[in-house]
């Protein structure tokens, strides 16, 4: 099942697996589902911009 990355104001809030079927689950508002890639490495914290995750300054992101 896929893994998605929850997204408000560029802030990764949350990751969950979800189907991808709007119809059982939507994201909350204001916030964007973004599918991670099995070599995508995204933790809650992460800054999401322009296609990519950037770990919090805690985990090396700067």
């Amino acid at each position: 099942m896929p893994i998605y990355a929850i997204v408000k104001n560029g802030i990764v809030e949350n990751i969950i697996m979800w189907d991808g079927d709007a119809n059982t689950w939507s994201e909350p508002e204001g916030s964007s589902a973004v599918e991670i890639s099995s070599d995508t490495q995204a933790c809650m914290g992460a800054t999401y911009a322009n296609g990519v995750f950037t770990p919090p300054p805690s985990l090396g992101g700067g």
